[in-house]
């Protein structure tokens, strides 16, 4: 995991540096690569193991379907139409290029 912290500040700089600026993504504490090592070291030694196993076939089977980003099934629109295809319903969406689509909210 340190790792890929080391290599999205190598992609990403800071703004002082030519990166995005900071109100673009959260704040990072300084010392962040140096605590994941940490703790990693604490978990290798509290569970005495060198050896993992992968089981790629196993992860990929059981992540098979999940859906990546917005569901399709919840409405998409396509040209200048919405279409809930659960719902079977449709509508004109007047400039759809700024739409989006969320889930209903009770409270």
């Amino acid at each position: 995991m340190a790792n890929l912290f080391v290599s999205l500040e190598r992609l990403n700089p800071g703004e002082s540096q030519g990166g995005l600026p900071v109100v673009l993504h959260p704040p990072q504490p300084g010392n962040r690569i140096a605590a994941v090592k940490q703790d990693t070291l604490a978990w290798r030694e509290k569970i005495q193991q060198t050896q993992f196993a992968v089981n790629r076939d196993q992860y990929l089977r059981q992540i098979d379907g999940i859906v990546f980003g917005e569901d399709p099934r919840q409405g998409y629109v396509e040209g200048n139409v919405f279409y809930h295809p659960q719902l079977r319903f449709q509508f004109p969406v007047p400039g759809a290029g700024r739409s989006t689509t969320q889930p209903l909210k009770s409270r």
